[in-house]
This record gives structure tokens, C-alpha cells and sequence, in this order.
């Protein structure tokens, strides 16, 4: 159980640390109008977000991949969602550190 534990910790580090760099990929591709990058960043974002279940974040990447003439009011709210999974990941694993710290040994 602890190996699934460590595993879990670092997929979810992984999927913080690459959607940090995505999502900054994103904006820049966004702001340059560069339609075949952005495509190139929702396929990667994709897996990631169908993987966390995150059904908005999916819903508004395939409408970019769709659609890449987008307001500013859908890129912002896009990169805001993005970035607030990210914080919701954070949390989750500083929530998984504390309860293993609180633990005997750091084991259940």
C-alpha cells in the first residue's frame, strides 16, 4: 500500500510540474494566435485531465481544439481552470503528506 501511495504521489507531482509548463505553452500559443501549438498543447493536456476526471477542463479543451478563434474571456477562464487544478492537486498532496505524517511511523 505504501508503494501505491508513492506511486499516486508521483504521478500527481508530474501532473502538477506539466501542466504548470502546458498551461504557460498555452497562454503564449493563445496570445500569438498559433493555432497549430495550441492544438499540439490540448493533446497533451487531454489524457491528463480525462486521467484527473475533470470534466470542465476536458469540455473546454475540446472546444479549443474545435474552435481556435476564441474570446479573451474563454482563453482566461481555460488557463483559470487550469491553473486552479493545479492548486487543487497541491492540496490534495499536501493533505496525503500530513495524514501519512500523522500517522505512526507514517504508516497506516
Amino acid at each position: 500500500m505504501r508503494d501505491d501511495k508513492h506511486a499516486s504521489s508521483v504521478i500527481l507531482q508530474s501532473f502538477i510540474s506539466e501542466t504548470r509548463i502546458n498551461t504557460e505553452k498555452l497562454q503564449k500559443s493563445l496570445a500569438g494566435k498559433d493555432n497549430e501549438t495550441t492544438r499540439e498543447i490540448v493533446h497533451k493536456f487531454l489524457p491528463l485531465f480525462q486521467m484527473m476526471g475533470n470534466e470542465e477542463v476536458i469540455g473546454l479543451l475540446r472546444q479549443l481544439n474545435d474552435d481556435h478563434q476564441w474570446s479573451g474571456v474563454k482563453e482566461t477562464t481555460l488557463l483559470e481552470k487550469l491553473r486552479s487544478s493545479v492548486e487543487e492537486v497541491e492540496n490534495f498532496l499536501t493533505e496525503m503528506e500530513r495524514a501519512k505524517n500523522d500517522t505512526p511511523n507514517g504508516n497506516r
